[in-house]
């Protein structure tokens, strides 16, 4: 039985990770912005709300998160934002700078986090799968 944290779950690709390793019986943390229905109705999860991973806060966030094991098995980055404008209405790059801090410097931060809190606190090296 695995500790699985999936950071991006509330919907889409990390609720269907959550509901398969939940289904299969793992302990699984699910870290996201904000929760959503179908994520609560999930079993055997433990919700972790408030994990955002546009800025450096997922490190405090994460280093003083009471609810994780002293050790992780896995930890999947899936978060990620879409901001759907086409090419012809973009008056500024606003939205393409937050897209990108997302999902990709986003998952550099989390990978951080979580290697700062394992080397700090309490965390054994962990498997990382990015999408």
């Amino acid at each position: 039985m695995a500790r699985v944290l999936i950071v991006g779950s509330n919907r889409g690709i990390g609720l269907e990770l959550v509901r398969a390793y939940a289904n299969r019986g793992d302990t699984v943390f699910a870290a996201c912005r904000k929760t959503s229905p179908d994520l609560s109705a999930v079993k055997n999860t433990t919700i972790l709300e408030g994990f955002d991973v546009s800025n450096d806060s997922v490190i405090s966030k994460l280093a003083d998160c009471s609810e994780l094991p002293e050790k992780l098995d896995v930890v999947i980055a899936n978060s990620g934002i879409l901001i759907n404008n086409d090419f012809n209405s973009l008056n500024n790059t606003d939205g393409l700078l937050t897209q990108f801090n997302t999902n990709s410097v986003g998952m550099y931060i989390l990978e951080f986090a979580v290697l700062y809190v394992k080397l700090l606190l309490k965390f054994e090296m962990v498997k990382f799968l990015e999408h």
